[in-house]
C-alpha cells in the first residue's frame, strides 16, 4: 500500500499505529489480514475500538506520522557494481507468460507477395516494415498471416508469442544489458538477439516486397 497517498506509520515500542483517510477502504481491507492488528475509529476528539461506543485511553502519538514508503524503506539505496569476477548471467528465452497481442512479423520477404498482390495501399502503410536481405520485419498490429513466419510480442522489445525472457526483467533492463541504442529495437530470438534501428522502417510497397525477394 506505499503508493497509495495519506498512508502513515507512528512506530512506537513493539507495534506501531497505521492511520490513513476516511476514504481510503482498501487500507483496512488489507490490514484485516494482519494477525493482531486492532481497528479504532475516530469520533470528534475521542478514539473508539471498531464497533464500541465507549472511548478508549488508545490513541495514535501526536504527529502526521512517516509516511509507508519511508518505514518500507528507511535508508537510501546506494547502488554498487557487481564484481569483476562475478558470474555472467545469460539472457534466453523461456516458454510461457501471459498472453500478449502480436505487434510484428518476422519472415521472408517472397513470402509476403502474395498478401502484397492483394492488399489495398491502406494496409501495406499500416505494416512498415524494416529489411535486412531477404528478410522483413512488419510491425503494426493488422498483420497478414504468413505460415512460416515468426509473430513476436512487445514493443521496444520484441519476443515471439509463447515465451517470455529469462531472466523475466523489465524491458529497459533487457536493451541496458545486450547494449541496445535509444533509437533501436530488441528483437530476442531462440538462437540470438538482434538490434533493428527504428530508422530503417519504411512503407511496404509491392515493388519492394518483389526486389526484396529477389535478394539473395
Amino acid at each position: 500500500m506505499r503508493a497509495v497517498p495519506g498512508v502513515c506509520v507512528h512506530p512506537t515500542d513493539g507495534g506501531a499505529w497505521v492511520t490513513w483517510p476516511a476514504d481510503r477502504g482498501e487500507v483496512v481491507r488489507r490490514l484485516i489480514g494482519v494477525a493482531g492488528a486492532e481497528f479504532f475509529v475516530r469520533r470528534g476528539d475521542a478514539w473508539h475500538r471498531f464497533e464500541s461506543r465507549l472511548p478508549t485511553g488508545d490513541s495514535p502519538p501526536d504527529g502526521e506520522g512517516k509516511p509507508l514508503p519511508g518505514v518500507v524503506l528507511p535508508g537510501r539505496l546506494d547502488p554498487t557494481l557487481a564484481p569483476a569476477n562475478g558470474q555472467r548471467l545469460p539472457v534466453t528465452l523461456g516458454r510461457g507468460g501471459p498472453p500478449q497481442p502480436t505487434t510484428a512479423l518476422l519472415c521472408e520477404a517472397v513470402e509476403l507477395l502474395p498478401w502484397a498482390d492483394a492488399a489495398t495501399t491502406d494496409e501495406l502503410s499500416a505494416a512498415p516494415a524494416a529489411r535486412c536481405g531477404g528478410r522483413v520485419l512488419l510491425r503494426g498490429d493488422r498483420l497478414p498471416a504468413v505460415p512460416g513466419g515468426l509473430r513476436p510480442w512487445g514493443v521496444d522489445v520484441l519476443l515471439p508469442l509463447g515465451f517470455r525472457a529469462s531472466p523475466d526483467l523489465p524491458p529497459a533492463v533487457l536493451r541496458s544489458a545486450t547494449g541496445v541504442a535509444a533509437k533501436e529495437l530488441l528483437l530476442l530470438l531462440p538462437d540470438r538477439a538482434e538490434a533493428v534501428p527504428t530508422a530503417a522502417y519504411a512503407t511496404v510497397t509491392r515493388a519492394g516486397l518483389r526486389l526484396a525477394g529477389a535478394a539473395p
